[in-house]
Formats: C-alpha cells, sequence, structure tokens
C-alpha cells in the first residue's frame, strides 16, 4: 500500500512524524486506495493544532481554511494539502455544521466524529492502517453503515446520508505522453484556460477510472483544439476515439478542421455521417473495427448497431445539450469503459453547469484568443429599423452576410406584442427591402434534410440573409457574417442573446450584434445594457442568472426560478455546490431509489415526459 501514497502527503506525514506529532492520511483518500483507485485529494489528520502545523512547515507557503476547525492548507510541489487536528465536534444545532470543536490527541476519537465506516479509517506514511470500525469489512462487502448511532448521525447533519462519492469503475488507464509535437504543430499558442483543460483531460486520462468531463468554453474559446489534445493522447495510447456533432455540416466543419492538424501527427480520421456512400462507409467500418482509423468524426450515424471499434478509449461529443445521456452512453458502450469528453458552448455559470451535467466534472475556458475581435454591439428600438435595413444593405455591398433573428415561427394572433414572425418576415424583406439580394428563412419546425440544405447555401456565400429562430444559435462557422440583427431582444435571456452573438465575428472583418426592443422595464433595460457593456458570455450568464433565474432545466420554460423552499439560485452558490454532490451520492447509495420511492416516482415523471427533449 506504501507505493500508492501519494509522494508529496508521504513527506508531509514524515516532516510532522518527525517533530513528534501523530500524522494519518484520512478519509476518502484512504478508502480510495484500499479499492484500487487513485484519490484526486488527500486530508491529513494530526495531533498538532494549527500553530505547530504552521510552524513545521515555516519553509512552504501555508494558509488559514478553516483555523477554527483545526484547518491549514499546505502547499507542496505545486499541490495542496489540507491538514486538520485531531478533534471531538460539539453540538449541530443547525442540523449542518457543529457549533464548536474541541481539539483532541486521540486519533480513534477524530475517527469517531465522522459519518460512515468506509470513511473512517487513517493511514500513516508506512501505508498501515488505522481501521476502529471495521471499515474495510464494509468497503469489501459494498456495505455502508454508520459510525455510531445512525439516528444521531443524521440529526447532526441531514446531508450525511448524501455523501458517499460516486462510484466508479476502471478504465482504459494512460500512461504519460510527450505532448510537445502536437503543441508545436499548433498554429497557435493555447491560452491559459484551454492549458489548464487539457491538463484536467490528460490527468483524467492517466487515473484509473474513466473521464467524464464537461469542456464549457465561450463561443470562440478554442474547445476544439482542446478536444484535439484528447484525441492525440489517446491515439499515441493506442486508443481509438470518436467525435460525435449533432449535424452533418458541423461534423464536416470538425473534419476538416482535425484531419489537416492530426493526420500531420501520425492520427489517421475519418469522416462518417448519413450522407457517405456505401462503398466508403464499408471500408471505413472495416478500417475501425481492424484499429487502422484512430479518430472517428460523425454524426447520429456512429451509433449505428454495425459499427465497431478495435479499441475504443475516448468518446467526445460536441454541442453537449443536443444529445441525450441515453445517445452518449449508446457511443460510450461501444468500447470498455471509454473515457467521455463532452463540449459545450452554451455559457452558464459553473454551479449551474455542475447541476445540470452532475454526472460530469467541469473545465471551464474562460478565456478567448488574444487579437480577437470585439463585436459591436447596440440596442435600439423598433422606431431604427429604417436604418438598420440601410446598415444592412451597406454590409450586403460589401460582400459581407446577415442573420436576422425573431422569437416565432407563425404569426400569432393571441400573443399581446407583435413578435416577428419569421417566415412573414422572410417574405417581406425579400419583396419590399432587399428585392435585389437573396433571403432564405430557417426554422426548427423544418425537415433536418430541409435545414441542412439553408446552412450549407448560407456557409457559401448563396444565402446574403438569413432570418431564422434561435435553431441557428448552435451551428456551423460562417466568416463572412458580419451583422446579427435580432428582433424583439426582450424575449430572449443574455446567454441566448450572447450566443447568437457569437454565430458573427468569426472572420476578419468588424462584426455587428442589433438588439431591437421596445420593451421599457427595468429589467430589459439592465439585461440589453450588460450586452453592450460586455463580451464574456460567462459575466453575462451571472447577470441573467440573476436577472430571470435558470428556468425549468427538463421542461419548455427558458427562464424564471423553479420553485425551491430552500434555495436561491443567484445566491446561495454553496449550498448548491453541495445539493449537486448531496444528489450524486444518493444514487451511489441507492441507484434505483428503491428506497426513495416518492422520489423515484418523481424522477420517473420527469424522464418519462420530457423523453423527447433529453434524448
Amino acid at each position: 500500500m506504501r507505493k500508492k501514497l501519494d509522494g508529496g502527503a508521504r513527506i508531509l506525514l514524515t516532516r510532522l512524524q518527525a517533530r513528534g506529532y501523530g500524522a494519518y492520511i484520512v478519509g476518502g483518500a484512504v478508502r480510495d486506495m484500499l479499492r484500487g483507485a487513485t484519490p484526486h485529494d488527500y486530508d491529513i489528520a494530526t495531533s498538532a493544532v494549527p500553530a505547530q502545523i504552521r510552524a513545521v512547515f515555516t519553509d512552504l507557503r501555508t494558509y488559514d481554511t478553516g483555523a477554527a476547525h483545526g484547518t491549514v492548507g499546505v502547499i507542496y510541489d505545486g499541490k495542496t494539502y489540507e491538514i486538520t487536528t485531531f478533534r471531538r465536534d460539539g453540538a449541530y444545532s443547525d442540523g449542518r455544521r457543529p457549533d464548536a470543536v474541541e481539539f483532541t490527541g486521540d486519533l480513534c476519537e477524530d475517527l469517531a466524529r465522522r459519518d460512515f465506516t468506509v470513511n473512517a479509517m487513517a493511514m500513516d506514511a508506512d501505508g498501515r492502517v488505522c481501521d476502529p470500525f471495521s471499515g474495510k469489512a464494509d468497503l469489501s462487502a459494498r456495505r455502508i453503515r454508520c459510525v455510531g448511532d445512525p439516528d444521531r448521525r443524521f440529526a447532526e447533519d441531514g446531508l450525511r446520508l448524501l455523501r458517499a462519492r460516486r462510484t466508479t469503475v476502471k478504465g482504459k488507464t494512460c500512461a504519460a505522453v510527450d505532448m510537445t509535437p502536437f503543441f508545436s504543430a499548433l498554429p497557435f499558442s493555447l491560452t491559459g484556460a484551454q492549458a489548464r483543460a487539457v491538463d484536467d483531460i490528460l490527468r483524467d486520462m492517466t487515473a484509473e477510472r474513466p473521464m467524464n468531463r464537461l469542456v464549457q468554453g465561450d463561443v470562440g474559446s478554442g474547445k476544439t483544439m482542446v478536444a484535439a489534445a484528447g484525441i492525440y493522447f489517446a491515439a499515441k495510447n493506442g486508443l481509438q476515439a470518436a467525435l460525435m456533432a449533432p449535424t452533418e455540416i458541423l461534423a464536416e466543419q470538425h473534419y476538416h478542421t482535425l484531419a489537416p492538424l492530426l493526420e500531420k501527427l501520425g492520427v489517421r480520421c475519418a469522416l462518417l455521417t448519413a450522407s457517405t456512400k456505401a462503398k466508403t462507409r464499408r471500408s471505413i467500418l472495416e478500417q475501425l473495427a481492424a484499429g487502422e482509423i484512430d479518430l472517428a468524426i460523425g454524426t447520429h450515424a456512429l451509433l449505428s448497431p454495425d459499427i465497431s471499434y478495435q479499441s475504443l478509449g475516448l468518446v467526445v461529443t460536441d454541442e453537449q445539450h443536443r444529445f441525450g445521456v441515453n445517445q452518449r452512453a449508446a457511443l460510450g458502450a461501444k468500447g470498455e469503459n471509454p473515457h467521455l469528453l463532452v463540449m459545450s458552448a452554451t455559457p452558464i455559470p459553473r454551479t449551474l453547469a455542475l447541476m445540470i451535467y452532475g454526472d460530469l466534472d467541469v473545465s471551464v475556458i474562460d478565456e478567448l484568443p488574444p487579437g480577437r475581435r470585439s463585436i459591436e454591439t447596440y440596442a435600439v428600438p423598433s422606431s431604427y429599423h429604417e436604418r438598420i435595413y440601410a446598415f444592412l444593405e451597406k454590409q450586403l455591398a460589401e460582400g459581407r452576410q446577415a442573420y436576422i433573428v425573431c422569437p416565432m415561427v407563425e404569426e400569432n394572433g393571441e400573443l399581446p406584442d407583435e413578435r416577428k414572425a419569421v417566415t412573414a418576415y422572410a417574405e417581406k424583406l425579400q419583396k419590399e427591402v432587399f428585392p435585389n439580394r437573396t433571403v432564405r428563412f430557417l426554422h426548427g419546425k423544418m425537415k433536418p434534410k430541409e435545414k441542412e440544405m439553408v446552412m450549407r447555401a448560407f456557409a457559401a456565400g448563396e444565402i446574403d440573409v438569413l432570418v431564422s429562430t434561435t435553431v441557428v444559435e448552435v451551428g456551423v462557422d460562417v466568416p463572412n457574417a458580419s451583422v446579427m440583427l435580432i428582433e424583439n431582444a426582450e424575449c430572449f435571456g443574455l446567454s441566448q442573446l450572447h450566443q447568437l452573438r457569437g454565430r458573427v465575428g468569426r472572420g476578419p472583418w468588424q462584426s455587428y450584434c442589433i438588439l431591437v426592443s421596445d420593451n421599457r422595464g427595468e429589467d430589459n433595460k439592465t439585461r440589453l445594457d450588460a450586452m453592450r457593456r460586455t463580451q464574456s458570455g460567462f459575466a453575462l450568464a451571472e447577470e441573467d442568472l440573476k436577472l430571470r433565474g435558470p428556468g425549468d432545466f427538463f421542461g419548455a420554460r427558458q427562464h424564471g426560478l423553479p420553485t425551491l423552499r430552500v434555495a436561491d439560485f443567484a445566491c446561495d452558490m454553496e449550498l448548491l455546490y453541495e445539493a449537486q454532490g448531496a444528489a450524486e451520492a444518493l444514487l451511489a447509495l441507492d441507484p434505483r431509489l428503491e428506497g426513495h420511492p416518492a422520489l423515484h416516482a418523481r424522477v420517473r415523471e420527469l424522464f418519462d415526459l420530457n423523453a423527447e427533449a433529453l434524448n
């Protein structure tokens, strides 16, 4: 067991012991090592009090993370370790935290205050385990048992029942790889945020459990190159990768971006969609089965039952919110516990991301590449339409293209306001405003092939003005598009407005976003001012969260606060972190919710009612 102990943790333990203090790794790290997993962090318990801990490590950076409760943070070799004094907990008057703690020199007293027996073990620097409550036996039996009286434990802290970590399976552990050839092949340097995301991915892929990670990045932040690093890493470990995109045109874009880069590095790529000709398809399938293709890029076609891989080790899904859990799982099932990487350009706060994608770890790319032009953003009333159209015509005359987004497909006389309808508006523009230009419309009620044809034509420059619903917020790059005009901007959330704005500004020309709204409400004014003020999708998402709420994650409503009895999404982020972890742990304890019939019924109701949206 000694060889599995983190080197930095062993050094800290040894230094504390050399000064005469008891020192042990405790909690989840011990549990994980005993079951053959690599801990993500190491907590140390010691008989030394906080002042004595700091005195032992005067040569290292230390900081207080909770000195009143006996915890000091110590940074060694770039890694943070929390060292906590042995203690007894006082009363829990709030049902959550002890009112006070009392330091003790007794390790067993410290272990006795913990929630479950599997978390009440300690390990010294030599790998010897102290197990006063038979946690090892419970771990072997996959049994969760409280330390002491369960009623008292749960009365002290109501979240204890929900605190077991997510159960994991062993995956394909990758070896370290020299990434210099990959980074040298890039025509640019990664941003700091991209580099951190790559580090997260490589660390996950070298661990013993399969990666399960969301890379969330603002529009234009470079998520694809981050995924490319993971793909290269997998290939150099002899593993195949599959990248699934929601549309053929987006899959083709990924192929034309990644293949030239990766094939120079010896990574063999193939494109597989519903449009792939039968002969080509058969050849690709044979090569995938034989391990002669390292990366398959495609659409739902990658899910076909006749597709098999020799050694699928990494699954990447783009525009995660367009795929359901079942589709993600179906692709993953084609390998033996492959690593999973999902990407989303929807800028939502990290906490909200953790709640929506609760089964995933999250990496945030909150930094744009240098040199990217900001998009000039204006908010104007509808009385400006004549001036707006004149400006659009000037842009079109210079060879540019424009998006116009409306909140509705067809006119609806029941609505109290005059919201623009896509089909009628496109017809009006073609006849009355831009008779010498090509105007087309796009909306979600069109057949997939029809939508695909329109987007291809727009990307090819065959359409001057594309009038659309928000279906264009997830789409291909059209570098020639320089104007995004959004009608009735009050109908959209800030994150959605920002996502739409991100459709332009992808080429070398100055781009513009024009928000049209006659709504003079204070909230709307605040929102549109925020759009003009910042280009950061994450800053806007935080503002939107405060103003509109996150909406119904399982329903059709796109804004407004769900009914919560305890938490406020805008203010109680720490509580929401705990809630997300609690839900995760409950499923680890009771995956089928057999012991929670009411909760099981509600979850079934949510998923059954919204199966189409989720899948």
